[in-house]
């Protein structure tokens, strides 16, 4: 993952804030009974896993969650329990994460990250078809994460090239289809591994320009100068140079004016590879 999808709820009111320790008259510093000890380790010991946590540094952090779960006491508490299930995840412990995470996807704590990360851990355990499921449902729990939707849609192209282009069309017919859920499938479509999704978005004006480059580059090597032209008419404007010689070398060669039909015929999709990520 490139970020870290760390969102978790704020713990209990600490007693120790609420109830101030008291005083030894006879030393004049504060005294803790064995209860107040534990909480305060507890409370210690979170803050730092959160550390670790926000430095990615994830060897560390599951240490503590793991004292924080079986010493100190928070065995099925979501905001120990969910950044756990993440360090598993990005150990590459996805059965043990699975394990962690199942029980907590009908938590009333629960929030969207549950659901994403049990995903992750299904899709680590070769499971495809669940961890489909779980990212749906992670975007059913509010999630406004591009990398629940890249998942999503990596791992649908995995399975099924139409699956993933049906889904993409869904959001696209609800209006679902922009800002960080379209973020998401860009972020899903690896260089010229999937190019009948890029395909797809282009015919929409939905491609990067990165992927109309690629785009053109494809349909130039298979001489489909139809779909070369169309492609390059979307690239206009700063920063497209290229695009503007290339159009320009192909007038001079007689090849303007070229009927603009559909787009589809740029690309097929290859099987996707093994191991995609």
């Amino acid at each position: 993952m490139e970020v870290n999808p760390l969102q978790v709820n704020p713990l209990p009111v600490n007693p120790l804030e609420v109830n101030p320790l008291p005083v030894n008259p006879l030393q004049g510093w504060r005294w803790l009974d064995p209860e107040q000890q534990r909480l305060l380790e507890r409370e210690r010991h979170y803050q730092e896993a959160q550390r670790f946590l926000a430095a990615e540094d994830w060897q560390p952090a599951e240490g503590l969650l793991w004292w924080l779960r079986q010493v100190g006491g928070w065995h099925g508490v979501v905001p120990v329990e969910q950044p756990l299930g993440l360090c598993l995840v990005m150990d590459g412990q996805f059965p043990l994460a699975w394990q962690l995470l199942a029980p907590l996807l009908d938590h009333p704590q629960r929030n969207f990250w549950v659901a994403h990360l049990a995903g992750d851990a299904q899709r680590g355990r070769g499971a495809l078809p669940e961890a489909v499921a779980l990212y749906r449902q992670s975007l059913a729990d509010g999630s406004d994460s591009p990398i629940t939707v890249r998942n999503l849609v990596q791992v649908l192209w995995q399975l099924d090239g139409e699956a993933a282009i049906a889904q993409l069309a869904q959001w696209h017919g609800e209006g679902l289809l922009r800002g960080a859920r379209l973020q998401g499938v860009r972020d899903a479509l690896a260089p010229g591994q999937a190019p009948a999704l890029e395909v797809w978005l282009a015919e929409r004006g939905l491609a990067t320009p990165a992927q109309l480059q690629r785009l053109v580059t494809a349909a130039l090597l298979q001489l489909d100068l139809d779909a070369a032209w169309l492609y390059l008419d979307r690239l206009e404007g700063p920063g497209h140079g290229w695009a503007q010689a290339l159009r320009g070398r192909l007038q001079r060669l007689g090849v303007a004016g070229i009927s603009h039909g559909p787009l589809s015929s740029a690309a097929a999709a290859p099987a996707a590879p093994d191991g995609w990520v």
